[in-house]
């Protein structure tokens, strides 16, 4: 056997060794179905089975936690090519996308973070933070602590503005421009309730509303709702004002009421006929159906009016005579 062969030989034999070998060039790769990290970084082995000893070989620094970036197979193939493996990519992938798993940092802990620096800079009173940005997406790795610190803060007592920057882990810092807002506690309507209801105290509801936004003639007071009458339907969760609402009508305009006259010595009572509706403690005219005198009182009650005149004592009792 010439030199030549033997040497041809050996090179076949050193050849099938390095296939026997799982994960060197002898072994076709193959992509896994999706690519999730962890870390910081993307290696072989977080792409594609069967890597054996090159599955700790780097490919690209991973995206952001929570983020995805793109791998193309022309990439791949280079860093592939020079550790001596070999991928056939025969569902003719065009690219490999690479997600990293992560922690999200909850929009109330960054609310949550500021209020309290807001806080330490005077911010007094039961507060809400508006961000400018409400829709952010920020995470941290799964084995960091997604809490926001607050690394600077400029606040504006006079408008409530302010500017923050925050340090969360795995991000670059990040500014936020936002408003703190004084906020009230509103009584609002559980249910819609329509005139000539009566509200209860089971109809009411709290919600919290910025200060500035709350007129002079919305009610603050629960107590000023019970017994109320809505003049028109009031719809659930809004805030009601004075002139959405007024006493139940005990007294209805041509009714015929009780009058009543008191006196230190004497109580007389006679019939008349109501001129206008009237809730109570409310004044209204009412006449004598006997001696058709008009006079005013105080409703006292559903069909009931004490008469506050008493130039028209002698009238009433003269009428009460009557009536016995």
């Amino acid at each position: 056997m010439t030199r030549s062969v033997l040497i041809r030989l050996a090179a076949a034999l050193s050849l099938l060794a390095l296939a026997s070998q799982p994960g060197i060039a002898g072994e076709a790769l193959r992509l896994k179905p999706t690519v999730m990290v962890q870390d910081a970084i993307i290696t072989l082995g977080d792409l594609f089975e069967g890597a054996g000893a090159k599955a700790g070989v780097w490919l690209a620094d991973a995206p952001a936690p929570g983020q995805r970036m793109t791998l193309l197979p022309s990439y791949i193939g280079k860093i592939l090519y020079q550790q001596g493996l070999t991928w056939r990519n025969r569902r003719q992938v065009q690219r490999i996308v690479v997600t990293r798993s992560g922690k999200p940092v909850a929009l109330d802990d960054i609310k949550r973070s500021l209020l309290g620096a807001l806080r330490d800079q005077g911010a007094r009173g039961k507060l809400a933070v508006r961000l400018a940005n409400g829709r952010l997406a920020l995470f941290v790795a799964t084995n960091e602590d997604p809490t926001p610190r607050v690394r600077a803060l400029d606040y504006d007592r006079q408008n409530g503005r302010f500017v923050a920057e925050l340090a969360i882990a795995g991000n670059a810092p990040l500014r936020l421009t936002g408003r703190v807002e004084e906020m009230l506690r509103v009584p609002v309507l559980r249910a819609s309730i329509g005139a000539d209801e009566v509200i209860t105290r089971e109809d009411i509801d709290w919600i919290d509303m910025p200060a500035r936004r709350i007129g002079r003639t919305v009610i603050l007071s629960s107590a000023k709702l019970v017994g109320m009458t809505p003049r028109r339907l009031l719809r659930s969760g809004a805030p009601v004002r004075l002139g959405d609402v007024h006493p139940p009508v005990l007294i209805h305009k041509g009714a015929l009421v009780t009058m009543i006259v008191s006196g230190p010595a004497m109580s007389l009572t006679a019939t008349g006929r109501a001129l206008e509706n009237g809730a109570r403690d409310q004044v209204i005219r009412v006449v004598n159906t006997s001696s058709h005198t008009t006079v005013e009182g105080v409703v006292d009650g559903p069909g009931k009016v004490r008469i506050l005149s008493q130039t028209r004592l002698s009238a009433i009792a003269s009428a009460a005579g009557n009536n016995q």
